[in-house]
């Protein structure tokens, strides 16, 4: 039995979505399909609709997902028409069925497994528009929505933000959600894949990238003097040390023996060290006083 339960919940209202909890789908935190909660961490989202009628409010869908479907719970989270989030299953659920395999930045979800693998949403629409329906439009506040959830839950789990996927393109042959692309709202629209409507995935990708931002601003390559030779370091009051470059030893210096020291390329010079920094380095010693 897989033992991950994830706080859905809380990732959601970090990212700025309201959350929903009530009697609907209270217990959420430890519900999951009988294979129990995950057993590594999720390697993506996958993006679903829930194909409800025009009518269904959003209690009664999540209803139907925490208790009415015999195969519950349907997915780890809905949401709402408007983008409200309510959490389903902390652990996996049952939402992918049939299909794969498909490849994510830290591994593949092996053929079948999406339920086990990945992170599943469904949302309260029906699928087929028109846009401006009351169950078929994608608002610009339920894309705004998605996208931020997605972002986080990928953020959470050390995901990229690319590591999506809709059902339709897990499971071509009987899935079309995402849709339809008409319906979508606001400024970003997807093309559309076929004649239901199916979101275009890289266009999915690339927005879920833009929206995320830069990334982290990479590690500088380690300067090679500083790998290799020693450091000339003068600290905060002026003093002057020959410090080895893994700052592990050192000794101090006077006049003659720096002006000597500059002269050769053995040595980088670093300056301004705080002098509790010098102090905390052991084998400091003196080589003359002058």
């Amino acid at each position: 039995m897989g033992e991950l339960y994830y706080p859905w919940a809380d990732i959601a209202s970090d990212a700025g979505l309201v959350v929903r909890v009530t009697d609907t789908n209270a217990g959420w935190e430890t519900r999951a399909r009988s294979t129990g909660g995950y057993d590594r961490a999720p390697l993506g989202c996958m993006w679903h609709h829930a194909a409800s009628s025009p009518s269904t409010s959003d209690e009664a869908c999540v209803n139907y997902q925490v208790r009415g479907n015999p195969d519950n719970p349907v997915g780890n989270g809905t949401l709402g028409r408007t983008g409200e989030f309510w959490p389903i299953a902390a652990g996996a659920s049952n939402c992918s069925g049939k299909g794969g395999p498909w490849p994510f930045s830290r591994g593949d979800c092996p053929k079948d497994s999406g339920n086990t693998y990945l992170v599943n949403f469904e949302v309260n629409n029906t699928g087929v528009g028109p846009p401006g329906s009351p169950g078929g439009a994608w608002s610009v506040e339920l894309i705004d929505a998605y996208f931020a959830l997605s972002n986080a839950i990928n953020a959470y789990l050390g995901n990229l933000p690319g590591d999506i996927v809709g059902h339709h393109h897990y499971t071509p042959d009987r899935k079309i959600d995402p849709a339809t692309a008409a319906a979508v709202e606001g400024p970003w629209h997807p093309r559309s894949l076929n004649a239901s409507g199916s979101w275009d995935l890289d266009d999915m990708i690339a927005e879920a990238t833009r929206r995320a931002g830069p990334g982290p601003e990479p590690e500088p390559p380690e300067d090679e003097d500083m790998a290799s030779k020693n450091l000339l370091v003068q600290s905060s009051t002026g003093s002057l040390y020959v410090v080895s470059s893994d700052w592990q030893t050192a000794f101090a210096l006077w006049g003659e023996d720096y002006a000597a020291l500059v002269l050769t390329d053995q040595y980088v010079e670093v300056s301004g060290v705080r002098d509790d920094t010098i102090a905390r380095i052991p084998n400091v010693t003196v080589v003359r006083q002058g």
